[in-house]
């Protein structure tokens, strides 16, 4: 109780940080682009977060590689993922160092080879994670992936490279390495969330994989502004790359944490999850998308920036409607069979669900019956002479007042663990009713006869009698299991009251009582086999009753109060073996 009071309490401190800090962020750099002129009013505050989020992730990220095993991720691949936050960091600090200190901007820089070092490693990482899972990944998603990437790298780099086309060949390369490298990320990036998706494992590479995208969304629009000559310092699109540096540090925080609570036994794995599977399932492909499509807008817009400056722009407006398209129908596509496997998913997840209850619970039952049915059958024989050694006391000496009240509480005692017994053996048999036209108060009256009634307690048998269809030894047991539960249920005075009424096509009885009544909680699991409120009781009484019911393709309800069992009988029940009168 106290790890989930914990565990809790950590989660609210992880998504209030995480949100409180990505919001300030937002909002610094939305403020200072709308509302202010001049972008270096705010340098100082930028230098700040350029330099505690990045350096803050790699500090996580190697504090993260001591542990033997976070969420089931090699560490080979943490150990690349986190060397790529290692070279962002590097490349933000070199540049800042040029733009800030040496007021230099040299290119290309060293800064540039870490920029483009970076997500080839993290490239690196997701392959090796998904290494042990080849089989698994489809030609199907390659493709789809591969092409992804080839949409987002074929315009961006003819459109650099026109724009470049004057610089050496170092220069050149490395200008077209860095759409080349995110181009080459979004591979392993697009399998991976598939992956993860279809298969509800390991959530940690759902924050990584929307951070990457975020970054290169970036990218992206980062390469247009450069070319357009619209990039400044402290421009939007370095809030995206900062969102993305937050989003991979809350991700390896609550990883490490959860990976300590896991191998201190605080933790069940499997149920975190399937907890973070569900919302990666329900929010992933949406968010997924969303992500997409900015990236989409985002060379859109870009290339309509390029549009006048460009002498035949032809190309690029048709190729700018052919975007527009693919992604309406992409986003259509993905979001209609996205509801269709998730309702299908759910849907299979519920049957599996009862199925494995039921499994579990026909199993448990068939060996408490095998059991009880061996026990029954044990204890009925000397149940059977006490009672004729009883009698033969009665008959042989006589009794009094005080030894007929002696012998009555035998007798009832007598009964009651009969009764029992026949609880058991009626629920363990289920045998198939042999139906016949029988009389319902015939069966009650036999019924009254067989039972020990207190004087107390009124019975009210019906003022009309009708015919119905039964197997007549189970329905005595029936009513037998309705009566003395209602015996039960009155404490000192009551009455029981036996309806019967014949429509056209079924028969409804109900057996009511004045008894204490049954709690809204009980009321639900009160057919549920071993289920008991009383100290004496088997729990298979009513479990018996139901299942007659249902071998007479008949259906028992109970509300409450007062407690009223209805019976509604089928006067026609297609039963495989019938026996007329």
């Amino acid at each position: 109780m106290k790890s989930e009071i914990k565990h809790g309490h950590f989660n609210s401190i992880w998504y209030s940080s995480f949100i409180s800090i990505s919001l300030i962020v937002i909002s610094f750099y939305l403020i200072n682009y709308f509302y202010t002129e001049d972008f270096a009013s705010f340098d100082s505050i930028s230098l700040i977060f350029y330099t505690a989020i990045p350096g803050s992730l790699v500090a996580i990220s190697i504090w993260a590689i001591k542990f033997h095993q976070i969420q089931r991720i090699p560490k080979k691949s943490l150990i690349f993922l986190s060397a790529s936050f290692v070279c962002w960091f590097l490349a933000e600090q070199i540049w800042m160092l040029y733009e800030y200190v040496l007021d230099i901007n040299p290119f290309p820089s060293i800064a540039d080879v870490f920029y483009n070092v970076a997500p080839i490693l993290m490239f690196v990482s997701l392959i090796i994670f998904l290494k042990p899972l080849k089989n698994k990944i489809t030609k199907k998603n390659t493709t789809i992936a591969t092409c992804c990437s080839l949409l987002l790298l074929i315009p961006t780099v003819l459109i650099i490279y026109s724009e470049n086309i004057s610089l050496g060949q170092l220069e050149l390369f490395l200008v077209l390495m860095y759409p080349i490298a995110d181009a080459l990320l979004i591979i392993p990036i697009i399998i991976t969330s598939v992956f993860l998706i279809q298969t509800k494992k390991n959530p940690f590479w759902g924050m990584i994989l929307l951070g990457a995208i975020i970054l290169i969304a970036a990218d992206t629009w980062y390469v247009f502004l450069e070319i357009n000559g619209e990039y400044v310092d402290n421009h939007i699109v370095d809030m995206l790359w900062l969102l993305s540096y937050i989003v991979w540090s809350f991700s390896l925080i609550r990883s490490i944490y959860n990976s300590k609570k896991w191998s201190n036994g605080e933790i069940d794995f499997k149920k975190y999850e399937k907890s973070e599977s569900q919302s990666l399932t329900r929010y992933g492909i949406i968010s997924f998308l969303i992500i997409i499509n900015f990236t989409v807008i985002t060379v859109l817009i870009s290339i309509n920036y390029l549009i006048p400056f460009q002498d035949d722009a032809t190309f690029l407006e048709f190729f700018s409607v052919f975007l527009v398209g693919v992604m309406i129908i992409f986003s259509a596509l993905i979001i209609l069979i996205n509801k269709s496997m998730q309702n299908r998913l759910n849907k299979q997840d519920f049957e599996l669900e009862n199925i494995s209850k039921e499994f579990i619970k026909s199993e448990k039952l068939s060996a408490i019956g095998e059991l009880s049915s061996r026990m029954a059958h044990d204890m009925r024989n000397p149940l059977t002479v006490i009672r004729i050694a009883l009698e033969n006391m009665k008959e042989q000496y006589g009794t009094n007042e005080t030894q007929e009240m002696s012998f009555k509480k035998i007798e009832r005692s007598i009964d009651r663990i009969a009764h029992q017994i026949e609880d058991v053996l009626g629920f363990v048999k289920g045998q198939t009713p042999i139906l016949r036209s029988e009389k319902f108060l015939e069966i009650v009256n036999e019924s009254l006869d067989s039972i020990v009634i207190p004087e107390k307690i009124t019975i009210i048998t019906p003022k009309n009698d009708v015919e119905i269809i039964c197997d007549k030894k189970q329905f005595l047991v029936l009513i037998n299991n309705l009566l003395l539960n209602g015996i039960q249920a009155i404490k000192d005075s009551g009455v029981i009251e036996i309806t019967c009424e014949k429509k056209n096509d079924v028969t409804k009885i109900q057996v009511i009582d004045s008894g204490i009544g049954i709690s809204e909680k009980n009321i639900e699991n009160i057919f549920e086999p071993l289920f008991t409120t009383k100290l004496t009781g088997t729990g298979l009484g009513l479990a018996g009753v139901k299942s007659i019911m249902e071998g007479h393709n008949g259906v028992i309800s109970v509300t409450s109060p007062p407690t009223t069992f209805t019976i509604t009988l089928p006067n026609n029940p297609k039963i495989k073996k019938t026996i007329k009168n």
